[in-house]
This record gives C-alpha cells, structure tokens and sequence, in this order.
C-alpha cells in the first residue's frame, strides 16, 4: 500500500494583506484590543489610514498631517483650535489655508515670524514657543526649564508667577489683562496665551502645543 500524499500547502498570503482569518481594525477602528488592518498605524486607539473626507472615517475625523496627508484619527483631533490671527491681532499678516477638516475655521500661519518665544508682561523670557517635545528650551518640552511644572519661569508651574491661577502675569489666570503673549522675533508681539478668552486672540495654554502645531511652528 503506497503513502498517503501530504495535503496541498496554503496559499502564501498577499504581501502587505491582513491574513483572512486574522482579527484586525480598518482605517477609523478602534485598536485599543486590535492590530490595525493593511499596515495602518495606531494613533490614540483608532486606526489611521488614508482619507479624503470626515465621512471616509468611522470616528468622523479625516485629520491633516503636517506632511499633507490626511488619515482617519479620533474626533478629538478634529475639535475647533485657537488660530493665530484672530481678531485684532496682526490682521493681514498671513495667508488663509483650506480650513482643517473637521473644524470649520481657517488656519492662519503668520508668515513673517520665522520662529515664536513666549514673553511674560514684565519681559521675562519664557521660553520657546515650539510644538517640538525636544527644544531645549521649549514651552511643550516638559523636561526644559520652560515645560515642565517646576520651573521659575514656566507657565505650567502652578505655583510661579507664570502658571499660577492668582498672579496678574500667569496664562492660567482668567481675569488677567496682562498675561504672557507669543513674541516674534520681530519683536512684535502676538496671541496673548491666557484662560482669559475676553481678550482678542486668546489662546488657551491648555491647548497651546496644539495650536503651535497646527500652525507650523
């Protein structure tokens, strides 16, 4: 009696392809529990992946990246952010972009400041106004003198003369007329960085890497 034939080997699977049987997310899936489907990345539990408009994502948020690509991200990326050249401030100065998707309201970079400090009102230096997480000296670098929540001179310090909710000069006291604003090196004096919305071009400092970010810098 001759041997039994070996079965036929599978198919090898298409490179690039999620296998048939394996568990995965497409683009706007939650990933928290799951691989992201096709090579997809995972950005804050919801898989990422190319799209053109909000209706293209699950999570409703078709989100441009700086390298101008748009990819599905969470619907938190796609709430309304503080634009620099709001009302009253430098008007005219630079040159409306496509609105983000999701928010409905231009982004205005401005175009003749080629990088941002952040400057108290007594003009104490306070730092880089940078969306990098590691300048040396920038605001959204929580290990710099200026990031993280022990410095002197450091917004985030809830106790100094800059973070704190009760000084005149901190960005977190939400009476103050005097808080610190974003300077280019112009010297010219920008948004106002404050949890006072009443002045014109506030920004939140809660939400100020974001707006750096979104605006180039």
């Amino acid at each position: 009696m001759g041997a039994v034939p070996p079965p036929p080997a599978p198919p090898l699977p298409v490179a690039g392809a999620p296998s048939v049987s394996a568990m995965c997310a497409v683009g706007g899936g939650d990933c928290s529990s799951l691989a992201c489907c096709a090579g997809a990345l995972c950005i804050q539990n919801v898989c990422a992946s190319d799209c053109s408009t909000n209706s293209d994502c699950l999570s409703q948020c078709c989100f441009a990246l700086n390298s101008g690509q748009h990819v599905c991200a969470p619907s938190s990326l796609c709430a309304p952010l503080p634009t620099f050249g709001d009302a009253g401030v430098l008007p005219g100065a630079g040159v409306p972009l496509p609105p983000a998707p999701g928010s409905g309201r231009p982004l205005t970079p401005i175009t003749t400041c080629n990088t941002l400090t952040l400057v108290a009102d007594d003009g104490q230096y306070l730092g880089v106004a940078s969306s990098n997480a590691f300048a040396s000296d920038g605001v959204c670098n929580e290990f710099s003198s200026y990031g993280n929540q022990f410095g002197a001179d450091s917004i985030h310090n809830e106790f100094g003369t800059y973070g704190s909710e009760f000084s005149s000069m901190s960005a977190y006291n939400e009476f103050t007329s005097t808080p610190p604003r974003l300077r280019c090196e112009s010297g010219d004096l920008l948004n106002p960085v404050t949890k006072n919305q009443f002045l014109p071009g506030a920004i939140d400092p809660d939400v100020l890497c974001e707006t750096l970010a979104a605006n180039g810098y």
